[in-house]
This record gives C-alpha cells, structure tokens and sequence, in this order.
C-alpha cells in the first residue's frame, strides 16, 4: 500500500469515526435498553478502533519523515531519477 493510500485509508476512517460518535451523541436522548446496548457496544468499537489505528498513523508519519529525511540528504539522486523518468515517460508517450 502506498503511503498516499495508507493517509487517505487514516483520514476516511478517522471521518467515519467522528461521523460515528456525531450519530451516538444525537443519539443519547433516545432510550430503551436495546438502543442503550447499541450505543455502547458502537462506543466500545470506536475506542478499539481508534486504539488500532494509532500504529498505522505512526507508520505513515515515520515513512513521511524518511522521505523527506532522504530528499534533503540526497536531492541530486532523487532528481536524477526524476528526470530519467520523465525522459522515459516522454519517449513512450512520443511513440504513440
């Protein structure tokens, strides 16, 4: 998965998380036992969830700083590489 995919993964979870709690919090006036069961059964999912999604997002922040770390150390290769690219992509497109 790629670090783009990995980021957007974290921000819709973390979307549907906040939408989530926003439901449990409009919620709270209704009662009835099964209602009050779901509300906290939804609570307890989100904790975990939320739990689990901490040490992807420390993931990504490291890959981030890695990349970046690594840009700035060696720019001249990762333009050199760039630019073999772009010249490569230039010369298939050309060709078409």
């Amino acid at each position: 998965m790629t670090v783009q995919a990995t980021e957007k993964l974290v921000t819709d979870l973390k979307v549907l998380a906040a939408d989530t709690q926003e439901l449990i919090r409009q919620t709270a006036d209704q009662t009835g036992e099964r209602v009050v069961a779901a509300r906290e059964k939804a609570r307890e999912t989100i904790g975990n969830f939320q739990r689990s999604l901490q040490p992807m997002q420390d993931a990504v922040a490291m890959r981030t700083r890695r990349v970046n770390d690594y840009v700035h150390d060696k720019p001249w290769p990762v333009l050199t590489g760039i630019a073999v690219l772009a010249v490569l992509a230039g010369f298939v497109l050309g060709r078409r």
